[in-house]
Protein backbone atom coordinates (compact mmCIF):
# COMPACT_ATOMS: atom_id res chain seq x y z
CA UNK A 1 0.00 0.00 0.00
CA UNK A 2 2.12 3.31 -0.62
CA UNK A 3 0.54 5.59 1.85
CA UNK A 4 -1.23 4.04 4.99
CA UNK A 5 -4.95 3.77 5.24
CA UNK A 6 -4.97 4.00 8.77
CA UNK A 7 -3.19 7.64 8.49
CA UNK A 8 -5.17 9.14 5.59
CA UNK A 9 -8.12 8.28 7.63
CA UNK A 10 -6.71 10.00 10.54
CA UNK A 11 -6.10 12.80 8.08
CA UNK A 12 -9.75 13.00 7.02
CA UNK A 13 -11.02 12.61 10.80
CA UNK A 14 -9.10 15.34 11.99
CA UNK A 15 -10.43 17.69 8.76
CA UNK A 16 -13.70 17.22 9.76
CA UNK A 17 -13.25 17.71 13.54
CA UNK A 18 -10.40 20.68 13.19
CA UNK A 19 -11.66 22.27 9.58
CA UNK A 20 -8.26 24.14 9.51
CA UNK A 21 -7.30 25.58 6.49
CA UNK A 22 -3.85 25.66 7.28
CA UNK A 23 -4.12 22.20 7.93
CA UNK A 24 -5.35 21.09 4.65
CA UNK A 25 -2.86 22.95 2.98
CA UNK A 26 0.02 21.36 5.24
CA UNK A 27 -1.59 17.94 4.61
CA UNK A 28 -1.35 17.97 0.87
CA UNK A 29 1.63 19.38 0.58
CA UNK A 30 3.75 18.26 3.53
CA UNK A 31 2.36 14.35 3.80
CA UNK A 32 4.75 13.10 6.26
CA UNK A 33 4.01 15.45 8.62
CA UNK A 34 0.09 16.13 8.18
CA UNK A 35 -0.33 12.35 9.02
CA UNK A 36 1.43 12.89 12.07
CA UNK A 37 -0.25 16.08 13.04
CA UNK A 38 -3.51 14.45 11.58
CA UNK A 39 -3.09 11.31 13.88
CA UNK A 40 -2.08 13.41 16.85
CA UNK A 41 -5.04 15.04 16.48
CA UNK A 42 -7.46 12.65 16.17
CA UNK A 43 -5.79 11.02 19.10
CA UNK A 44 -6.14 14.09 21.63
CA UNK A 45 -9.80 14.44 20.50
CA UNK A 46 -11.57 12.35 22.93
CA UNK A 47 -13.75 11.19 19.91
CA UNK A 48 -13.78 7.48 21.04
CA UNK A 49 -14.99 8.37 24.50
CA UNK A 50 -17.65 10.87 23.28
CA UNK A 51 -19.15 7.77 21.14
CA UNK A 52 -19.40 5.57 24.20
CA UNK A 53 -20.88 8.42 26.10
CA UNK A 54 -23.96 9.07 23.46
CA UNK A 55 -24.44 5.11 22.92
CA UNK A 56 -24.83 5.41 26.93
CA UNK A 57 -27.24 7.79 27.29
CA UNK A 58 -29.07 6.31 24.47
CA UNK A 59 -29.69 2.76 25.33
CA UNK A 60 -31.69 4.69 28.69
CA UNK A 61 -33.71 6.55 26.42
CA UNK A 62 -37.00 5.37 25.65
CA UNK A 63 -37.20 4.22 21.72
CA UNK A 64 -37.48 7.27 18.93
CA UNK A 65 -39.11 6.92 15.48
CA UNK A 66 -37.45 9.53 12.99
CA UNK A 67 -38.97 10.18 9.37
CA UNK A 68 -36.03 11.06 7.10
CA UNK A 69 -36.41 13.23 3.63
CA UNK A 70 -33.76 12.62 1.26
CA UNK A 71 -33.27 12.46 -2.71
CA UNK A 72 -33.66 9.08 -3.84
CA UNK A 73 -34.59 7.74 -0.17
CA UNK A 74 -37.78 5.71 -0.68
CA UNK A 75 -38.00 2.62 0.94
CA UNK A 76 -34.43 2.42 1.93
CA UNK A 77 -34.52 1.36 5.55
CA UNK A 78 -35.24 -2.37 5.58
CA UNK A 79 -34.97 -5.71 6.64
CA UNK A 80 -31.73 -7.47 6.30
CA UNK A 81 -29.28 -4.36 6.31
CA UNK A 82 -26.43 -4.92 9.01
CA UNK A 83 -25.56 -1.18 8.71
CA UNK A 84 -29.07 -0.35 9.58
CA UNK A 85 -30.08 -2.31 12.07
CA UNK A 86 -26.24 -1.38 14.11
CA UNK A 87 -27.24 2.45 13.99
CA UNK A 88 -31.12 2.22 14.71
CA UNK A 89 -29.35 0.01 18.40
CA UNK A 90 -26.91 2.28 18.78
CA UNK A 91 -29.38 5.26 19.08
CA UNK A 92 -32.34 3.64 20.54
CA UNK A 93 -34.48 4.68 17.39
CA UNK A 94 -36.40 3.75 14.22
CA UNK A 95 -35.98 5.51 10.93
CA UNK A 96 -38.57 5.90 7.81
CA UNK A 97 -38.16 7.43 4.59
CA UNK A 98 -39.79 10.22 2.77
CA UNK A 99 -38.24 9.94 -0.80
CA UNK A 100 -37.93 12.83 -3.09
CA UNK A 101 -36.38 13.22 -6.80
CA UNK A 102 -33.62 15.33 -8.01
CA UNK A 103 -36.65 16.99 -10.29
CA UNK A 104 -39.12 17.73 -7.36
CA UNK A 105 -37.65 18.02 -4.27
CA UNK A 106 -37.91 21.74 -3.59
CA UNK A 107 -41.30 21.45 -4.41
CA UNK A 108 -41.83 18.53 -2.13
CA UNK A 109 -40.72 20.40 0.66
CA UNK A 110 -42.78 22.85 0.29
CA UNK A 111 -45.89 21.36 -0.02
CA UNK A 112 -45.22 19.52 2.79
CA UNK A 113 -44.33 22.26 5.06
CA UNK A 114 -47.39 23.99 4.14
CA UNK A 115 -49.63 21.00 5.12
CA UNK A 116 -47.35 19.82 8.51
CA UNK A 117 -46.12 16.71 6.99
CA UNK A 118 -42.44 16.94 6.82
CA UNK A 119 -40.23 14.75 8.07
CA UNK A 120 -38.45 15.06 11.06
CA UNK A 121 -34.68 15.61 8.89
CA UNK A 122 -34.43 16.56 5.59
CA UNK A 123 -31.71 17.90 3.39
CA UNK A 124 -32.13 20.83 0.76
CA UNK A 125 -30.45 23.62 -0.66
CA UNK A 126 -32.54 26.29 0.75
CA UNK A 127 -30.55 28.70 2.44
CA UNK A 128 -30.78 32.70 2.71
CA UNK A 129 -33.69 32.22 0.38
CA UNK A 130 -37.26 33.64 1.16
CA UNK A 131 -38.67 30.05 1.75
CA UNK A 132 -35.54 29.79 4.49
CA UNK A 133 -36.38 33.15 6.39
CA UNK A 134 -40.47 32.26 6.17
CA UNK A 135 -39.82 28.61 7.54
CA UNK A 136 -37.67 30.60 10.84
CA UNK A 137 -40.26 32.91 11.24
CA UNK A 138 -43.18 30.47 10.44
CA UNK A 139 -41.67 27.67 13.11
CA UNK A 140 -41.42 25.43 10.46
CA UNK A 141 -38.16 24.64 11.11
CA UNK A 142 -36.34 24.73 14.83
CA UNK A 143 -33.20 26.01 15.95
CA UNK A 144 -30.06 23.84 16.81
CA UNK A 145 -29.50 24.01 20.86
CA UNK A 146 -27.76 27.27 22.02
CA UNK A 147 -25.32 25.12 24.27
CA UNK A 148 -23.81 22.58 21.80
CA UNK A 149 -21.16 21.46 24.17
CA UNK A 150 -22.95 17.62 24.55
CA UNK A 151 -22.67 17.62 21.07
CA UNK A 152 -18.27 18.58 20.60
CA UNK A 153 -18.58 17.23 16.50
CA UNK A 154 -21.37 19.57 15.49
CA UNK A 155 -19.93 22.23 17.48
CA UNK A 156 -16.94 22.07 15.44
CA UNK A 157 -18.75 22.44 12.40
CA UNK A 158 -20.40 25.06 13.09
CA UNK A 159 -17.47 27.69 14.08
CA UNK A 160 -16.07 26.64 10.71
CA UNK A 161 -15.03 30.18 9.45
CA UNK A 162 -17.69 29.73 5.97
CA UNK A 163 -20.04 28.23 8.53
CA UNK A 164 -19.90 30.79 11.12
CA UNK A 165 -22.14 33.32 9.42
CA UNK A 166 -24.98 31.29 9.29
CA UNK A 167 -26.16 32.65 12.86
CA UNK A 168 -30.04 34.16 12.77
CA UNK A 169 -30.12 36.39 15.24
CA UNK A 170 -28.24 34.22 17.53
CA UNK A 171 -28.92 30.71 16.45
CA UNK A 172 -28.54 28.36 13.87
CA UNK A 173 -31.68 26.46 11.89
CA UNK A 174 -29.54 24.16 10.07
CA UNK A 175 -26.41 22.20 9.70
CA UNK A 176 -24.20 22.62 6.61
CA UNK A 177 -23.86 18.86 5.07
CA UNK A 178 -20.05 19.52 4.15
CA UNK A 179 -18.92 18.53 0.73
CA UNK A 180 -15.27 19.10 1.76
CA UNK A 181 -13.28 20.05 4.83
CA UNK A 182 -11.67 22.81 3.37
CA UNK A 183 -13.71 25.58 0.94
CA UNK A 184 -10.11 24.78 -1.34
CA UNK A 185 -11.17 21.36 -2.28
CA UNK A 186 -13.48 22.67 -4.71
CA UNK A 187 -10.86 22.89 -7.40
CA UNK A 188 -11.52 19.87 -8.46
CA UNK A 189 -15.53 20.36 -9.01
CA UNK A 190 -14.35 22.90 -12.12
CA UNK A 191 -11.93 22.28 -14.44
CA UNK A 192 -10.24 21.75 -18.00
CA UNK A 193 -9.77 18.35 -19.92
CA UNK A 194 -7.21 18.40 -22.58
CA UNK A 195 -5.91 16.47 -25.52
CA UNK A 196 -2.41 16.26 -24.67
CA UNK A 197 -1.87 14.16 -27.27
CA UNK A 198 -3.45 16.68 -30.07
CA UNK A 199 -0.65 19.35 -28.62
CA UNK A 200 1.76 17.08 -29.08
CA UNK A 201 1.18 16.11 -32.43
CA UNK A 202 0.95 19.56 -33.52
CA UNK A 203 4.05 20.98 -31.86
CA UNK A 204 2.06 23.08 -28.86
CA UNK A 205 2.48 23.28 -25.02
CA UNK A 206 -0.62 23.72 -22.80
CA UNK A 207 -2.06 26.73 -22.84
CA UNK A 208 -1.85 29.46 -19.97
CA UNK A 209 -3.37 32.91 -21.30
CA UNK A 210 -6.36 33.48 -23.37
CA UNK A 211 -4.24 34.28 -26.81
CA UNK A 212 -2.34 31.07 -25.92
CA UNK A 213 -5.89 28.88 -25.98
CA UNK A 214 -6.73 30.55 -28.84
CA UNK A 215 -3.93 29.46 -30.67
CA UNK A 216 -4.42 25.91 -29.63
CA UNK A 217 -8.51 25.82 -30.31
CA UNK A 218 -7.38 26.78 -33.76
CA UNK A 219 -5.29 24.45 -34.36
CA UNK A 220 -6.83 22.04 -32.78
CA UNK A 221 -10.38 23.11 -35.26
CA UNK A 222 -8.04 23.37 -38.43
CA UNK A 223 -4.83 21.57 -38.14
CA UNK A 224 -6.14 17.82 -38.25
CA UNK A 225 -5.06 17.14 -34.42
CA UNK A 226 -6.20 13.36 -35.02
CA UNK A 227 -4.58 12.99 -37.94
CA UNK A 228 -7.44 11.46 -40.50
CA UNK A 229 -7.91 13.98 -43.38
CA UNK A 230 -11.08 15.59 -42.56
CA UNK A 231 -12.09 18.89 -40.73
CA UNK A 232 -14.37 17.39 -38.15
CA UNK A 233 -12.72 18.29 -34.88
CA UNK A 234 -13.93 21.10 -32.72
CA UNK A 235 -12.35 23.15 -29.54
CA UNK A 236 -13.78 23.82 -26.51
CA UNK A 237 -17.03 21.56 -25.76
CA UNK A 238 -18.53 21.20 -21.95
CA UNK A 239 -20.30 18.32 -19.77
CA UNK A 240 -23.20 20.96 -18.94
CA UNK A 241 -23.87 24.38 -19.53
CA UNK A 242 -22.92 24.94 -15.84
CA UNK A 243 -19.16 23.50 -16.44
CA UNK A 244 -18.37 26.38 -19.21
CA UNK A 245 -18.23 28.93 -16.58
CA UNK A 246 -14.90 27.79 -15.59
CA UNK A 247 -13.32 30.10 -18.55
CA UNK A 248 -14.68 33.01 -16.36
CA UNK A 249 -11.82 32.01 -14.09
CA UNK A 250 -9.54 34.62 -16.29
CA UNK A 251 -12.32 37.41 -15.33
CA UNK A 252 -14.72 37.66 -12.91
CA UNK A 253 -14.45 34.06 -10.99
CA UNK A 254 -16.62 35.00 -8.59
CA UNK A 255 -19.29 33.82 -11.00
CA UNK A 256 -18.78 30.58 -10.33
CA UNK A 257 -20.03 30.85 -7.22
CA UNK A 258 -21.68 34.01 -6.90
CA UNK A 259 -19.38 35.50 -4.11
CA UNK A 260 -19.74 39.47 -4.22
CA UNK A 261 -17.11 41.87 -5.17
CA UNK A 262 -16.08 45.11 -4.20
CA UNK A 263 -15.26 47.81 -6.82
CA UNK A 264 -14.58 50.99 -5.77
CA UNK A 265 -15.90 50.78 -2.23
CA UNK A 266 -19.24 49.15 -3.16
CA UNK A 267 -20.39 45.38 -3.24
CA UNK A 268 -21.97 44.41 -5.94
CA UNK A 269 -23.12 41.15 -7.61
CA UNK A 270 -20.74 39.23 -9.90
CA UNK A 271 -22.42 40.18 -12.96
CA UNK A 272 -22.86 43.54 -12.33
CA UNK A 273 -18.44 43.46 -12.06
CA UNK A 274 -17.35 45.73 -14.10
CA UNK A 275 -14.82 42.22 -15.67
CA UNK A 276 -17.86 40.32 -16.39
CA UNK A 277 -18.50 41.85 -19.86
CA UNK A 278 -14.83 41.10 -20.82
CA UNK A 279 -15.22 37.40 -19.93
CA UNK A 280 -18.77 37.02 -22.13
CA UNK A 281 -16.69 39.28 -25.20
CA UNK A 282 -14.13 36.42 -24.51
CA UNK A 283 -16.53 33.22 -25.07
CA UNK A 284 -18.18 35.58 -27.65
CA UNK A 285 -14.98 35.57 -29.56
CA UNK A 286 -14.33 31.75 -29.08
CA UNK A 287 -17.80 31.11 -30.53
CA UNK A 288 -17.42 33.57 -33.86
CA UNK A 289 -14.49 32.00 -34.48
CA UNK A 290 -15.94 28.69 -34.43
CA UNK A 291 -13.37 27.72 -31.48
CA UNK A 292 -16.41 27.18 -29.00
CA UNK A 293 -18.95 24.61 -29.83
CA UNK A 294 -21.58 25.38 -31.99
CA UNK A 295 -23.71 23.67 -30.23
CA UNK A 296 -22.76 24.56 -26.55
CA UNK A 297 -26.45 26.64 -25.38
CA UNK A 298 -28.69 23.63 -26.76
CA UNK A 299 -26.50 20.60 -25.88
CA UNK A 300 -28.32 18.44 -23.09
CA UNK A 301 -25.71 17.06 -19.93
CA UNK A 302 -23.48 14.50 -21.45
CA UNK A 303 -23.46 15.40 -24.77
CA UNK A 304 -20.18 16.70 -24.78
CA UNK A 305 -18.83 14.09 -22.94
CA UNK A 306 -19.96 11.68 -25.73
CA UNK A 307 -18.17 13.68 -28.44
CA UNK A 308 -14.66 13.83 -26.39
CA UNK A 309 -14.99 9.82 -26.23
CA UNK A 310 -15.08 10.04 -29.74
CA UNK A 311 -12.53 11.99 -30.28
CA UNK A 312 -14.37 14.92 -32.18
CA UNK A 313 -13.68 17.79 -29.44
CA UNK A 314 -9.81 18.71 -27.75
CA UNK A 315 -10.67 20.52 -24.97
CA UNK A 316 -13.95 19.70 -22.12
CA UNK A 317 -14.78 21.65 -19.45
CA UNK A 318 -16.02 18.87 -16.58
CA UNK A 319 -15.24 17.91 -12.88
CA UNK A 320 -11.71 16.72 -12.54
CA UNK A 321 -11.99 14.37 -9.57
CA UNK A 322 -11.62 10.47 -10.02
CA UNK A 323 -15.15 9.12 -10.09
CA UNK A 324 -16.01 12.29 -12.91
CA UNK A 325 -12.67 10.93 -14.50
CA UNK A 326 -13.50 7.41 -14.75
CA UNK A 327 -17.20 8.34 -15.84
CA UNK A 328 -15.25 10.41 -19.12
CA UNK A 329 -12.85 7.14 -19.62
CA UNK A 330 -15.79 5.22 -19.85
CA UNK A 331 -17.15 6.43 -22.47
CA UNK A 332 -13.93 6.48 -24.56
CA UNK A 333 -13.60 2.93 -24.02
CA UNK A 334 -16.76 2.82 -26.39
CA UNK A 335 -15.06 3.89 -29.07
CA UNK A 336 -11.88 3.02 -30.95
CA UNK A 337 -8.69 4.92 -30.02
CA UNK A 338 -4.84 4.27 -30.72
CA UNK A 339 -4.45 6.07 -27.77
CA UNK A 340 -5.08 5.14 -24.22
CA UNK A 341 -6.95 7.49 -21.89
CA UNK A 342 -4.33 8.40 -19.39
CA UNK A 343 -1.85 8.94 -22.67
CA UNK A 344 -4.37 10.89 -24.73
CA UNK A 345 -5.81 13.92 -21.79
CA UNK A 346 -4.36 16.41 -19.03
CA UNK A 347 -6.20 18.15 -16.70
CA UNK A 348 -5.36 21.89 -17.02
CA UNK A 349 -6.90 25.42 -16.26
CA UNK A 350 -8.45 28.09 -17.92
CA UNK A 351 -6.98 30.78 -18.98
CA UNK A 352 -5.06 33.61 -16.47
CA UNK A 353 -6.54 37.04 -15.89
CA UNK A 354 -4.86 40.50 -16.70
CA UNK A 355 -2.50 39.84 -14.26
CA UNK A 356 -1.32 36.51 -15.63
CA UNK A 357 -2.57 34.52 -12.70
CA UNK A 358 -4.56 31.21 -13.07
CA UNK A 359 -7.46 30.73 -10.32
CA UNK A 360 -8.40 27.50 -9.03
CA UNK A 361 -12.61 27.59 -7.59
CA UNK A 362 -13.76 27.58 -4.37
CA UNK A 363 -17.09 27.38 -2.73
CA UNK A 364 -18.74 27.25 0.12
CA UNK A 365 -17.79 23.68 1.89
CA UNK A 366 -21.00 22.89 1.78
CA UNK A 367 -24.22 23.63 -0.64
CA UNK A 368 -27.18 21.88 1.18
CA UNK A 369 -27.89 21.85 4.42
CA UNK A 370 -29.66 19.45 6.82
CA UNK A 371 -32.80 21.14 8.50
CA UNK A 372 -35.13 19.84 11.57
CA UNK A 373 -38.85 19.97 11.80
CA UNK A 374 -40.17 22.43 13.96
CA UNK A 375 -42.91 20.11 15.20
CA UNK A 376 -40.04 17.38 17.23
CA UNK A 377 -40.44 17.18 20.48
CA UNK A 378 -37.02 17.89 22.73
CA UNK A 379 -37.02 14.22 22.81
CA UNK A 380 -36.05 13.68 19.52
CA UNK A 381 -34.69 16.72 18.57
CA UNK A 382 -32.47 15.49 21.43
CA UNK A 383 -31.91 12.20 20.07
CA UNK A 384 -31.17 13.78 16.50
CA UNK A 385 -28.32 15.88 17.41
CA UNK A 386 -26.93 12.75 19.27
CA UNK A 387 -27.29 11.08 15.89
CA UNK A 388 -25.96 14.00 13.84
CA UNK A 389 -23.05 14.38 16.17
CA UNK A 390 -21.49 10.79 15.72
CA UNK A 391 -22.24 11.25 12.04
CA UNK A 392 -19.19 13.37 12.63
CA UNK A 393 -17.29 10.82 14.46
CA UNK A 394 -14.45 8.71 13.50
CA UNK A 395 -16.58 5.33 14.11
CA UNK A 396 -19.14 6.92 11.30
CA UNK A 397 -16.41 7.62 8.41
CA UNK A 398 -14.41 4.46 9.04
CA UNK A 399 -17.98 2.78 8.89
CA UNK A 400 -19.20 4.56 5.64
CA UNK A 401 -15.71 4.24 3.62
CA UNK A 402 -15.20 0.30 4.98
CA UNK A 403 -17.53 -1.39 6.41
CA UNK A 404 -18.55 -3.36 9.13
CA UNK A 405 -15.27 -4.50 10.43
CA UNK A 406 -14.77 -8.19 10.11
CA UNK A 407 -17.22 -8.57 7.29
CA UNK A 408 -16.52 -5.96 5.23
CA UNK A 409 -12.59 -5.56 6.10
CA UNK A 410 -9.96 -6.47 8.26
CA UNK A 411 -7.00 -4.64 9.79
CA UNK A 412 -3.83 -5.78 9.83
CA UNK A 413 -1.63 -3.08 11.57
CA UNK A 414 -1.90 0.57 9.66
CA UNK A 415 -3.39 -1.74 6.42
CA UNK A 416 -7.17 -2.21 5.49
CA UNK A 417 -7.36 -5.49 3.63
CA UNK A 418 -11.14 -5.15 1.94
CA UNK A 419 -13.07 -8.54 2.11
CA UNK A 420 -15.85 -7.17 -0.26
CA UNK A 421 -16.80 -8.75 -3.64
CA UNK A 422 -15.73 -7.78 -6.85
CA UNK A 423 -17.66 -7.12 -9.49
CA UNK A 424 -16.56 -8.35 -13.00
CA UNK A 425 -14.77 -5.40 -13.95
CA UNK A 426 -11.99 -5.52 -10.58
CA UNK A 427 -13.92 -2.74 -8.79
CA UNK A 428 -15.39 -4.00 -5.23
CA UNK A 429 -18.88 -3.89 -4.90
CA UNK A 430 -20.35 -1.14 -3.33
CA UNK A 431 -21.36 -0.90 0.18
CA UNK A 432 -25.03 1.01 -0.67
CA UNK A 433 -25.76 -2.31 -2.56
CA UNK A 434 -24.85 -4.61 0.35
CA UNK A 435 -26.60 -2.26 3.06
CA UNK A 436 -29.46 0.03 0.92
CA UNK A 437 -29.59 2.45 4.09
CA UNK A 438 -26.40 3.86 3.45
CA UNK A 439 -28.06 5.43 0.05
CA UNK A 440 -29.47 8.05 2.82
CA UNK A 441 -27.12 7.77 5.70
CA UNK A 442 -23.79 7.57 4.25
CA UNK A 443 -24.31 11.30 2.91
CA UNK A 444 -27.27 12.52 5.08
CA UNK A 445 -25.07 14.72 7.52
CA UNK A 446 -22.04 15.36 5.11
CA UNK A 447 -21.32 14.37 1.51
CA UNK A 448 -17.81 13.91 2.14
CA UNK A 449 -16.88 14.25 -1.13
CA UNK A 450 -13.27 14.63 -0.21
CA UNK A 451 -12.97 10.71 0.32
CA UNK A 452 -12.84 9.50 -3.59
CA UNK A 453 -9.63 11.82 -3.64
CA UNK A 454 -8.10 9.75 -0.98
CA UNK A 455 -4.95 7.91 -1.70
CA UNK A 456 -6.14 4.66 -0.83
CA UNK A 457 -5.89 0.93 -1.89
CA UNK A 458 -9.80 0.95 -2.10
CA UNK A 459 -9.67 3.96 -4.60
CA UNK A 460 -7.11 3.06 -6.69
CA UNK A 461 -9.15 -0.57 -7.00
CA UNK A 462 -11.87 1.70 -7.86
CA UNK A 463 -10.82 4.20 -9.89
CA UNK A 464 -7.43 2.69 -11.44
CA UNK A 465 -4.29 3.73 -10.62
CA UNK A 466 -3.89 5.64 -13.95
CA UNK A 467 -6.76 8.30 -12.84
CA UNK A 468 -5.70 8.38 -9.21
CA UNK A 469 -2.26 9.22 -10.52
CA UNK A 470 -3.93 12.04 -12.58
CA UNK A 471 -5.92 13.60 -10.05
CA UNK A 472 -3.12 13.55 -7.42
CA UNK A 473 -0.59 15.41 -9.98
CA UNK A 474 -3.22 17.62 -10.66
CA UNK A 475 -3.86 18.22 -7.23
CA UNK A 476 -0.19 18.99 -6.47
CA UNK A 477 0.50 21.13 -9.11
CA UNK A 478 -2.24 23.15 -8.53
CA UNK A 479 -1.47 23.90 -4.80
CA UNK A 480 1.96 24.64 -6.03
CA UNK A 481 1.00 26.75 -8.74
CA UNK A 482 -2.77 28.10 -8.48
CA UNK A 483 -4.52 30.78 -6.00
CA UNK A 484 -7.43 30.24 -5.26
CA UNK A 485 -10.25 32.19 -6.43
CA UNK A 486 -11.29 35.39 -4.33
CA UNK A 487 -14.24 35.09 -2.29
CA UNK A 488 -15.09 36.92 0.70
CA UNK A 489 -17.09 34.38 2.47
CA UNK A 490 -18.73 36.55 5.10
CA UNK A 491 -20.41 38.85 2.27
CA UNK A 492 -21.43 35.79 0.33
CA UNK A 493 -23.09 34.61 3.36
CA UNK A 494 -24.62 37.32 4.64
CA UNK A 495 -28.52 37.32 5.15
CA UNK A 496 -30.13 39.98 3.69
CA UNK A 497 -33.22 40.82 1.81
CA UNK A 498 -31.50 42.15 -1.38
CA UNK A 499 -30.34 39.03 -1.69
CA UNK A 500 -33.40 37.69 -2.77
CA UNK A 501 -34.82 40.16 -5.18
CA UNK A 502 -31.54 39.32 -6.90
CA UNK A 503 -31.16 35.33 -6.58
CA UNK A 504 -34.36 36.01 -9.09
CA UNK A 505 -32.35 37.68 -11.92
CA UNK A 506 -31.59 34.67 -14.28
CA UNK A 507 -28.47 36.80 -15.62
CA UNK A 508 -26.87 33.94 -17.59
CA UNK A 509 -29.30 33.27 -19.98
CA UNK A 510 -28.66 36.49 -20.65
CA UNK A 511 -24.95 36.31 -20.60
CA UNK A 512 -25.29 33.09 -23.63
CA UNK A 513 -28.23 35.00 -25.45
CA UNK A 514 -24.68 37.73 -26.04
CA UNK A 515 -22.63 35.33 -26.82
CA UNK A 516 -24.21 33.86 -29.65
CA UNK A 517 -25.68 38.07 -30.78
CA UNK A 518 -23.64 40.01 -33.17
CA UNK A 519 -23.65 43.21 -31.48
CA UNK A 520 -21.28 45.18 -29.35
CA UNK A 521 -20.51 43.21 -25.89
CA UNK A 522 -19.84 45.75 -23.88
CA UNK A 523 -23.55 47.62 -25.31
CA UNK A 524 -25.27 45.12 -24.77
CA UNK A 525 -24.60 44.10 -21.39
CA UNK A 526 -25.17 47.58 -20.36
CA UNK A 527 -28.80 47.90 -21.82
CA UNK A 528 -29.29 44.35 -19.83
CA UNK A 529 -27.76 45.52 -16.72
CA UNK A 530 -30.10 48.81 -17.38
CA UNK A 531 -33.16 46.40 -17.88
CA UNK A 532 -32.75 44.82 -14.27
CA UNK A 533 -33.17 47.63 -12.75
CA UNK A 534 -37.01 46.62 -13.09
CA UNK A 535 -36.49 44.50 -10.40
CA UNK A 536 -34.82 46.84 -8.13
CA UNK A 537 -31.23 46.06 -8.75
CA UNK A 538 -29.57 49.21 -7.21
CA UNK A 539 -32.06 49.20 -4.36
CA UNK A 540 -31.27 45.22 -4.13
CA UNK A 541 -27.84 46.33 -3.93
CA UNK A 542 -27.80 49.56 -1.60
CA UNK A 543 -29.87 47.31 1.02
CA UNK A 544 -26.84 44.60 1.10
CA UNK A 545 -24.28 47.52 1.45
CA UNK A 546 -26.18 48.62 4.28
CA UNK A 547 -26.17 45.30 5.92
CA UNK A 548 -22.70 45.28 5.28
CA UNK A 549 -21.46 47.95 7.03
CA UNK A 550 -23.96 47.62 10.09
CA UNK A 551 -22.36 44.12 10.03
CA UNK A 552 -18.57 45.68 10.18
CA UNK A 553 -17.47 43.35 7.14
CA UNK A 554 -14.59 43.94 5.75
Amino acid sequence: MKNSIKKYLSIMVALLIVFSMAACNAETTEPAKANDDAKESSESSSTQSDDERVEEEAAELEPVELSIGFWNGADVFGDNDPMLDYVQEKFNVTFTSKGVSWSDYKEKYKLWAAAGELPDIFAVDEFNTDTYSSWIQQGVIQPLPDDLSAYPNIAKVMQQPDVAPLNVDGSYYLIPRLNYPSTDYWRYDRGVIIRKDWLANLGLEVPKTFEEYKTVLKAFVDGDPDGNGVADTIGITHKNIAMLDVFYLGTTPQLLNGAWVEEDGTWVPPFYASTTKDGIAQLRELYVEGLLDQDFAIMKNGDGQEKFAQGKTGVIAQQVGPAHLRELKQMWEKYDHDTEFKDAIAVVYPWANAEGKQHSFVQTTFWSESYFNGDMSEVEMERTMMLYDWLFSAEWLELKLYGIEGVDFEKDGDAYKILLDKNEDGTYVALTEKYPSLKVLDSLAAWDGYTQLLDSDKNRSTYGDDLMDIVKEFGEYSIANIEPMPTNFDVKLLPAEGKSTIAGIVYSDDMIRIIMSDGDVAQEWATTLEEYEQYGLTDAINDVNNKIKEQGIQ
